[in-house]
């Protein structure tokens, strides 16, 4: 098995799967947002591509820093999908569990976990490596 290294530091399994899953669910809640808005109860003349535009301009700001394996932009995903969180449970409970806004409502809660974890474990492996090039430093 090969190692995955970013931005100089090698990492764990436990952060390049809880990557892999955050990637997946952000691309998963993407896809999402565009397949409501052709299924969703919007007015007939309010403009399809205005609604996906607006829902999915907030996640693409993330895309540049997420292709790059940014901890910082994961960190900050995490606070605009709780908004995408609030709404989507928000309408599960309103639509009495309706099938859509709960695996909305999943697909956010993975976003955030998953980026999250993946956050705290690229910490960890971040300070590991500083320890380990302190420890093999000549004294």
């Amino acid at each position: 098995m090969h190692s995955v290294t970013i931005q100089g530091v090698t990492l764990s399994v436990k952060t390049v799967a809880s990557r892999n899953a955050a990637v997946i669910s952000y691309f998963l809640l993407l896809i999402l947002m565009v397949v409501t808005t052709f299924y969703s109860d919007i007015p007939e003349e309010a403009s399809k591509s205005v609604v996906i535009a607006v829902k999915l301009l907030p996640l693409l700001l993330f895309l540049p820093g997420i292709i790059k394996n940014s901890p910082r932009t994961h960190i900050w995903l995490c606070f605009v999908v709780l908004i995408y969180f609030m709404q989507y449970s928000m309408t599960a409970y309103l639509h009495e569990w309706a099938i859509v806004p709960v695996v909305t409502t999943l697909v956010t809660m993975s976003v955030f976990t998953s980026s999250m974890m993946f956050v705290h474990w690229y910490k960890k492996d971040q300070l590991a490596a500083i320890l380990l090039s302190a420890s093999e430093a000549p004294q």
